[in-house]
């Protein structure tokens, strides 16, 4: 099987699809799918994305892992 294509709105949803059609082909043990219930890397609720000490477009962008790229970047977040 082959997936091409897709974005980031859609790669679960993909992702469901291509797992799903394998399993009933190979007709493989599976449980129910997981992944709407995993939140994505970097989600939080807006509370605790406002307590973050980032700046707002890189906690727009990349959630709580906005702390990790200013480390990354060695940014420092004037007084």
């Amino acid at each position: 099987m082959t997936v091409v294509g897709g974005k980031l709105t859609t790669y679960r949803a993909m992702a469901e699809e291509t797992v799903d059609t394998l399993v009933a082909a190979h007709r493989l043990p599976a449980g129910p799918c997981r992944t709407r219930s995993i939140p994505l890397v970097g989600a939080a609720s807006h509370e605790e994305l406002d307590g973050l000490d980032a700046p707002r477009h890189l906690v727009a962008r990349y959630g709580t892992e906005a702390l990790d790229v200013v480390a990354e970047a060695g940014e420092t977040r004037p007084p």
